[in-house]
């Protein structure tokens, strides 16, 4: 029995390399069934590696009348629990087993939110309060038990004893973030609004209230699934350089192997309503601000990942979509838009192992004016840390998925914002993988192993339909076996060779994972080599 195990990567379009990073970047879209439209919302994640999906609005940017500005029918007041495809598993209402005050906050916009094991901590927000009568921010920490509360919605029961709150003037934030490291928590930046929001500014009717925190807070939190105790918490206070919201922090390693943070751009300076191009590096006891290098690429809050190169010791960050003050134009520079539009540029800030900064874009774009108010979200099972971080080992012989992009305003133009009526943008309900694609893969073309070279597959990756290849067989019937990482068989069958000797395979769209194909033909047995695809139910094998 002769037996061919060939090496092959089934991910969909082109790609291009760029020279500052170890990988490129391919978006591969996904149509997921009942997938709703959402931004500025909150995430987490139970162990089986469900996401929950939580607050947020369902319209686009919000408008410029103060009536209809963050309306009540644009409130996400759904909870959604979604599998790693995006498809809606089931959802439900926040119904009447939660108490007002967290119905409400749990339908605000732009809050901040962590998950710390199970727990997801969701903090702050804005919306409408009925005990004040008014928009504002709130100023409590809700805490959810991931696991319990998303199996209560998929047997669609209350889910009110797993919900609990905490509240503190210290949690008065929105348009911030939070981050977490060594079990001390960093609430940092961010606004306190109330009011319904004005173009005009807080002096015209109906008036509003807007203070910039212009803080680093950091607490500790006891947390016992009953208990919820505040202590240790401290601020420190900039007016100029941590007058900031609507950003991305975003963890770090800094040189030494150092654990921290870095504030990354944001909006808006205190002398000029345009957004920030320097960053925040946050480290405990300590922050610096970096004025060295410039963010000019995606400015708000959007989708991003960190990307950790062990083998060169530098941070990746990468940032999709979105707002911007610049915009690549197709002379390779960058044009300079004071309006700040909607952007599909995918960029990247890189920091070295000398701690110094830059920033490129990659080739691929958002596909549309996509990403501000998305999240992103890491692939359970990558090789990711505590913190988030993706680690890179510089052996990465095929792409990585990274995670997957969703949700954020999609706009219809580049600067809506001077005639938005509500109808120029709306709330994103696509949903994309994320691929790292490494510097060694020259082509999409595989290296199949030396001792495989009488078997070849092309197109090398595929979108799920792949034609093999037999040089010279001993006979026209083959028997192909495909297998997990894990040895298991996934599928098998026997075929006829065409008189091209060729076979065609199918129905691999939807498998992601390392897999193994075997050809047998009569006589010899050769065993190599993995295959890695973008797909999960192998279900046709057909000649």
């Amino acid at each position: 029995m002769r037996s061919f195990v060939l090496f092959f990567t089934i991910l969909p379009a082109e790609f291009q390399l760029h020279a500052q990073a170890p990988f490129s970047i391919q978006l591969e879209e996904v149509t997921a069934a009942g997938l709703p439209g959402v931004q500025s919302f909150a995430w987490g994640q139970d162990s089986l590696a469900r996401i929950l999906i939580i607050a947020g609005r369902t319209d686009g940017l919000h408008r410029r009348q103060p009536f209809a500005s963050f309306d009540a029918a644009g409130n996400n007041g759904t909870l959604y629990v979604l599998d790693t495809s995006g498809t809606l598993l089931a959802s439900r209402d926040l119904g009447s087993d939660l108490t007002l005050d967290q119905r409400e906050q749990l339908s605000s916009t732009n809050p901040e939110f962590i998950q710390r094991g199970n727990p997801l901590y969701f903090v702050g927000g804005y919306g409408y309060r009925t005990s004040l009568s008014d928009h504002s921010t709130f100023d409590r920490l809700i805490a959810i038990d991931v696991n319990q509360t998303v199996q209560q919605i998929l047997n669609d029961q209350p889910i009110d004893a797993h919900v609990r709150t905490l509240t503190d003037t210290l949690f008065a934030a929105t348009g911030g973030y939070i981050g977490l490291l060594s079990d001390t928590f960093y609430l940092v930046g961010g606004q306190y609004f109330h009011g319904r929001y004005n173009p005009m500014g807080p002096t015209h009717e109906p008036g509003f209230t807007q203070r910039y925190t212009n803080v680093i807070r950091t607490f500790s939190l006891f947390d016992d699934g009953t208990s919820l105790v505040l202590s240790n918490v401290s601020e420190t206070r900039n007016e100029q350089d941590l007058h900031r919201r609507d950003y991305n922090l975003a963890a770090q390693i800094f040189p030494g192997d150092q654990r921290g943070f870095t504030a990354f751009s944001g909006v808006f300076q205190p002398q000029t309503d345009l957004p920030w191009l320097n960053f925040v590096d946050i480290v405990p006891e300590s922050y610096t601000v970096r004025n060295d290098a410039q963010q000019q690429l995606n400015q708000y809050h959007i989708a991003h990942v960190v990307v950790y190169d062990e083998a060169t010791l530098s941070n990746h960050t990468v940032f999709f979509g979105g707002l911007a003050r610049y915009v690549p134009n197709s002379s390779g520079g960058l044009d300079d838009d004071t309006n700040v539009p909607f952007t599909s540029t995918i960029s990247c800030i890189s920091r070295d192992s000398a701690n110094a900064l830059s920033e490129h874009y990659f080739a691929e774009q958002m596909p549309g004016l996509l990403g501000s108010g998305a999240e992103f979200i890491p692939a359970a099972g990558s090789n990711y840390d505590d913190q988030e971080i993706l680690h890179w080992t510089g052996n990465e012989n095929y792409p990585v998925l990274a995670g997957y992009v969703y949700g954020g305003i999609e706009s219809s133009a580049a600067n809506i914002f001077f005639v938005n009526d509500g109808s120029q943008s709306d709330a994103g309900l696509r949903w994309f993988k994320v691929w790292l694609v490494p510097g060694n893969v020259s082509s999409w073309e595989a290296v199949a192993p030396s001792n495989a070279d009488r078997v070849k597959v092309y197109p090398n990756p595929s979108s799920g339909k792949i034609h093999l290849e037999v040089y010279n067989p001993l006979s026209t019937r083959i028997k192909i076996k495909i297998y997990d990482a894990h040895g298991r068989t996934i599928n098998e069958g026997e075929f006829s060779l065409n008189n091209e000797n060729r076979v065609v395979l199918e129905g691999l769209d939807g498998i992601f994972g390392r897999l193994l194909v075997e050809v047998e033909n009569s006589g010899e047995s050769i065993n190599n080599g993995f295959i890695i695809t973008s797909s999960c139910n192998l279900s046709i094998i057909h000649a």
